[in-house]
């Protein structure tokens, strides 16, 4: 018998998520820098090789202040919430139940079947 272990979880920043990655400070900053100087959005995004829209959505948020992903997303509130993080919590415990045991029901039916 063969098992497939499926993830669910969201992208971290390594990955590529469709579009869905999140962007580390540093990268926030490079954009923020690179806006100060004078370019153009659609130069910025290209040079830092995100969409058009996130320079955007950057372009509008505060300064930037600290470096330290974890403090300065709690600080400025990017990111998913607690709410959301619990929910996938939830969620992907309870698809991992599911597949535990429909692994264990179908043992049980090609037991009784042979």
């Amino acid at each position: 018998m063969r098992w497939v272990v499926v993830s669910f979880r969201p992208c971290s920043e390594n990955e590529k998520g469709g579009g869905r990655r999140m962007l580390g400070m540093l990268k926030r900053h490079e954009i923020e820098i690179l806006l100060k100087a004078g370019h153009p959005k659609r130069e910025v995004a290209r040079l830092a090789g995100v969409s058009a829209r996130s320079v955007d959505r950057i372009a509008e948020e505060s300064p930037i202040v600290d470096v330290n992903d974890s403090a300065e997303r709690a600080l400025r509130r990017i990111g998913p919430s607690g709410f959301v993080q619990r929910f996938w919590r939830r969620v992907s415990t309870s698809l991992a139940r599911l597949v535990i045991r429909f692994g264990r029901n179908i043992r049980r039916l090609t037991k009784k079947l042979h």
